[in-house]
């Protein structure tokens, strides 16, 4: 859409939660650089993979509280429907997300 391609366009993004991937398509399609999709399921991941297999995109078997990635290391977080899974989102989530943002991210 207009307003996602607005915000990633030319950005880092990383999608915690990415599920099949839709989340990771839609920012690849609005012009993202580089998209990095997270999911705690392997089987989840596996068919997010098979189904996006482009250089811009990677995907990481990892936990939303425990971000593996620098500090500063994305331009964009996209975390959709998945804050209410994560147990201590108010304070590890958010803190992990604010970390891993660029600062105006």
């Amino acid at each position: 859409s207009e307003a996602l391609s607005s915000i990633v366009n030319g950005s880092r993004v990383l999608v915690v939660g990415c599920g099949t991937g839709r989340n990771v398509q839609n920012s690849v399609t609005a012009g993202a650089t580089k998209v990095v999709g997270i999911e705690l399921s392997s089987k989840r991941l596996r068919e997010a993979s098979k189904a996006l297999s482009t250089n811009s995109v990677e995907f990481a078997r990892a936990d939303g509280e425990e971000l593996p990635f620098r500090s500063d290391e994305f331009d964009v977080v996209i975390c959709h429907s998945v804050l209410h899974h994560l147990p201590n989102w108010r304070t590890d989530g958010l803190e992990e997300i604010c970390r891993v943002l660029t600062a105006g991210g």
